[in-house]
């Protein structure tokens, strides 16, 4: 996947997994660190993109949305 970067013109030769959680790290019930461990393990497989990890799914940047009253991320068909 070749996202442009458009303040630079370029495209990115580099994999960036954006991640986070839908309640606080210090809650007992958040998600925040089995979303990092997904990203950290996204990183070591995906091809260059920017991608965004959560709940255990990866998304292409360009094709996803949150749904905020389902509270969580969906793909776009």
């Amino acid at each position: 996947m070749k996202i442009k970067i458009f303040s630079m013109g370029g495209t990115i030769d580099k994999v960036i997994v954006l991640t986070g959680a839908l309640s606080p790290y210090r809650f007992r019930q958040s998600d925040a660190t089995f979303n990092i461990g997904c990203a950290i393990g996204a990183l070591q497989v995906l091809p260059p993109g920017v991608y965004i990890v959560m709940s255990g799914r990866v998304f292409a940047i360009d094709r996803v949305r949150k749904n905020r009253e389902a509270r969580r991320f969906e793909e776009i068909p």
